[in-house]
């Protein structure tokens, strides 16, 4: 079970890193619709800072089409859904490597629906169904995200508890697992 646990748990965190390398999209999104957002790389730390760049864009519309994808922005964040594939990749201004785990999960969701047979999901789909039915997606990938965490894969932000941050030297490719 050990075995199977970490072959789960190491397919996770490929997820994880698919995840945040998707997350350059929002943010070539923001680079072109809202370039005065990326300047702010304290924005977590200055609210007024943040506010006064924000105000830049009061005129500007908060939803609407860029290349492929549909966007909407609230304050700092933007989420992005492909018109065609309807994947959901949603990022707050931050480190590329920071991500938010309920966003994480929506993500999973879409994978779930539009990419039943990948190779990591197989593996977390069998776990997942090994649980009882009262457990949702949240109970099993929170844990997880908590273990990764502890075993130095990921850090997680002492301000929200959503927020975990990707080590970089901990990354897993598939053909290695």
């Amino acid at each position: 079970m050990t075995d199977d646990i970490q072959a789960i748990e190491m397919a996770v965190l490929r997820l994880v890193q698919r995840f945040v390398d998707r997350q350059s999209i929002p943010f070539e999104a923001i680079k072109a619709l809202r370039p005065a957002l990326i300047e702010a790389t304290h924005i977590r730390l200055d609210q007024q800072k943040l506010a006064s760049i924000l105000t830049r864009y009061i005129d500007e519309p908060w939803q609407g089409q860029w290349q492929e994808w549909i966007y909407s922005f609230q304050g700092a964040g933007c989420r992005l859904i492909h018109d065609e594939t309807r994947e959901i990749i949603e990022w707050e201004i931050c480190d590329l490597n920071t991500f938010d785990r309920y966003w994480f999960v929506n993500w999973i969701e879409w994978l779930f629906i539009f990419h039943p047979n990948d190779q990591d999901l197989a593996l977390l789909t069998v776990y997942y169904q090994q649980r009882p039915h009262r457990y949702g997606l949240y109970d099993v990938l929170f844990p997880m995200l908590r273990l990764l965490r502890d075993e130095g894969h990921l850090t997680h932000d002492n301000k929200s508890k959503n927020v975990y941050t990707l080590v970089k030297q901990s990354s897993v490719r598939a053909d290695t697992a």
